[in-house]
């Protein structure tokens, strides 16, 4: 089976793009290893060296802000010249008159977010926390995948791991912290003179920042800074708590059972905020640039005291990325030959 996997991201100011759509994708493709898999992808920075990196060879690359009608060419004229079998599209904001014209050349699977399921495929995944897990129809009769059952996480994630507590707060904001989260967390820690164990994931995609380093610097005893990881799996099962954006990550905390607080990025992020805190596993505290020093300086309080109470429950079991393949190798290709 030829796969192509369709996405976008990148680290472009003010695109909302980040890099998850990515890294979604490559926790897909690692279950689907026996599978012949190729790349197309709208690269907005960072994404040509996360593939390199990751030794993928079969990677292509299409031409930026192309109008709908030359990027629907592009995109078909790969899937003929390819001769691919299963289209996996990642990628929020491709115009829908593409994703429904897609189908004619291949079979068409979209891992969608929040609620969206109302796509002319032929399989929608969507491992949103507001959807009850399930396997359903959508109003074009196509099977759905829903709830976090099939949320696509490192296949790390399978396996419960308890954290050994080396770091007090983890704080990661995807391969991207556009918005400098990490900085804003860091100066109002410096601020509260409360000795926390701190590790910082800033992304491999988020430029250097003086200013961050500069505080850093000051708190060498307790505050860890890495540039970015290769086993976020490990990363996450050795804090007590998370502080991170209303992203995948929200996911991989909750798959691990470790608690986490959400500082979002962008305005589409607060829908999953808003749903971890209905279920009690995440606090919310809205949008990065709303929220005020002083209810960052409460939650450094409860951190140092312990006394933030989430419910410790298993809602994600990492195996989701398994599911889904199993589902995409499922798809009956012989009607497109």
């Amino acid at each position: 089976m030829k796969i192509l996997v369709l996405a976008a991201g990148g680290t472009a100011k003010n695109k909302e793009l980040g890099l998850g759509h990515i890294f979604r994708t490559l926790n897909l493709v690692e279950n689907l290893s026996s599978e012949k898999i190729f790349f197309l992808i709208e690269d907005h920075g960072g994404v040509r060296k996360i593939l390199k990196d990751r030794n993928y060879k079969n990677t292509f690359f299409l031409k930026k802000n192309e109008t709908d009608k030359y990027k629907k060419l592009e995109i078909i004229e790969y899937v003929k010249k390819l001769e691919i079998d299963v289209i996996v599209i990642d990628w929020s904001k491709l115009n829908n008159s593409i994703v429904n014209s897609l189908k004619k050349y291949a079979k068409t699977v979209i891992i969608t977010d929040l609620k969206n399921k109302d796509f002319n495929v032929d399989l929608v995944i969507n491992g949103f926390i507001g959807f009850r897990n399930s396997v359903t129809k959508n109003k074009f009769g196509v099977k759905c995948l829903l709830g976090p059952k099939y949320q696509i996480l490192n296949n790390k994630f399978r396996k419960f791991k308890r954290s050994s507590n080396q770091v007090t707060v983890l704080t990661t904001f995807g391969g991207f912290d556009e918005k400098n989260i990490s900085l804003k967390f860091l100066k109002i820690l410096f601020k509260s003179g409360k000795i926390i164990k701190t590790r910082v994931i800033l992304g491999q995609s988020t430029p250097n920042n003086k200013k961050l380093n500069n505080i850093a610097k000051k708190m060498t005893n307790f505050v860890e800074i890495k540039k970015s990881t290769n086993d976020m799996y490990e990363e996450i099962t050795s804090t007590k708590f998370g502080i991170c954006s209303g992203g995948l990550t929200t996911y991989e905390f909750a798959a691990m059972k470790i608690p986490f607080i959400i500082l979002c990025q962008h305005k589409h992020q607060l829908l999953t905020a808003n749903e971890w805190e209905k279920h009690g596993i995440g606090k919310n505290l809205g949008i990065h640039n709303n929220i005020s020093e002083k209810k960052i300086l409460e939650i450094i309080g409860k951190i140092e005291n312990d006394s933030i109470i989430l419910k410790n429950k298993l809602t994600v079991d990492g195996k989701g990325a398994l599911r889904v393949a199993n589902e995409i190798r499922k798809l009956d290709c012989k009607s497109h030959l």
